[in-house]
């Protein structure tokens, strides 16, 4: 009784690390989700802003406008793009390094679930052994009432048989 209770409160135990482990999975998983759409979102910025920068060089060769200050901008506009580049690699990076964190927890996650399942196996297997040592403990009960029973009318008709002997006896 305790012990299946105890298994129980073990199997309970069990079933919340693993609930919270698929919250702590699902969350991760919307970080990442997120992460990635920022990249995306970062990537088409880069590009437009590229393309930009590529329309301003040739505007700037065709028209020969050497200003000091639209150089300055150019200058600008390829530091920020060298910015948002290194940006975009450390956000893939840590993207990458998310998957592979998930991944592991997802595997463990498996692993736990398999071991649940073994786990369950096994109580289910000592509750169908509990119940035949039950039945059998009933049984051999039932078995030792019967030959008390016999043995106390074997007692009785013996007792009655020593009466009528001495009674013969007697006689």
């Amino acid at each position: 009784g305790a012990e299946g209770a105890d298994e129980g409160k073990h199997l309970m135990l069990l079933n919340q690390v693993v609930g919270a482990l698929k919250v702590k999975i699902r969350s991760d998983d919307v970080t990442v989700s997120e992460l990635i759409a920022d990249m995306k979102n970062d990537l088409q910025m880069l590009a437009g802003v590229k393309e930009g920068c590529a329309n301003l060089e040739k505007w700037t060769r065709k028209k020969r406008l050497k200003e000091k200050g639209l150089n300055n901008i150019l200058k600008d506009l390829h530091s920020k793009v060298g910015d948002q580049s290194r940006a975009v690699k450390i956000l893939s990076q840590e993207s990458k390094e998310l998957i592979a964190a998930l991944n592991t927890k997802s595997n463990d996650l498996s692993l736990l679930e398999e071991q649940m399942c073994d786990f369950v196996g096994e109580i289910q297997y000592k509750e169908t052994s509990i119940k035949e040592e039950k039945e059998h403990v009933q049984w051999l009960e039932q078995d030792a009432r019967e030959k008390q029973s016999l043995m106390d009318q074997l007692e009785r008709r013996n007792l009655a048989l020593e009466e009528e002997g001495e009674a013969l006896r007697d006689q």
